[in-house]
């Protein structure tokens, strides 16, 4: 039962929005599902807002076991956000990404490419880029004013498709 709520009624991402302008990392944490309580659905918590200077990444190894027959390892990039008070201590922990496979290569790229966004300008997406669907009705919003101060809504189609677009 705890899965199918978590499959169908929590939502389906932790939005992580970079502001390069302001230097500020914004998440929004997923609350846990009560397991005494099953009739609630999934809600996303309450904003948070961290310093670029107090966040890291960092991959994870772990066993799978899909369909409970055969044991894979995965591994698995989480944003570590520590707070200005206590910058020694992770006081929220994200995923990032994709779950991969043996090896952390696609997780350490994507770190790069967020790195370099924040620190040095580079482009939101990369030439031949795709991004995940995910099912946007789950999704929690930021606050108009986050989203102003970042830039202005999320790119259209079109928009999206002339960064992504492979140059020739």
């Amino acid at each position: 039962m705890t899965f199918v709520r978590r499959a169908f009624f929590s939502p389906s991402d932790h939005p992580t929005l970079f502001n390069r302008k302001t230097r500020q990392v914004h998440v929004i944490p997923l609350k846990p599902l009560n397991f005494l309580k099953f009739w609630e659905k999934g809600k996303p918590g309450k904003m948070k807002t961290y310093s670029w200077d107090n966040v890291t990444a960092r991959t994870y190894r772990r066993l799978d076991v899909p369909g409970g027959t055969v044991a894979r390892t995965e591994t698995a990039m989480e944003l570590l956000c520590m707070t200005e008070e206590n910058p020694k201590v992770v006081d929220e922990m994200v995923s990032l990404g994709m779950t991969g496979t043996w090896s952390d290569n696609n997780q350490v790229a994507l770190w790069e490419h967020i790195r370099r966004y924040m620190e040095e300008g580079g482009p939101p997406l990369q030439p031949g880029d795709q991004l995940r669907k995910i099912n946007h009705d789950k999704l929690p919003e930021f606050p108009p004013e986050v989203v102003e101060a970042a830039g202005g809504p999320a790119l259209t189609e079109e928009e999206l498709a002339q960064w992504t677009r492979p140059q020739e």
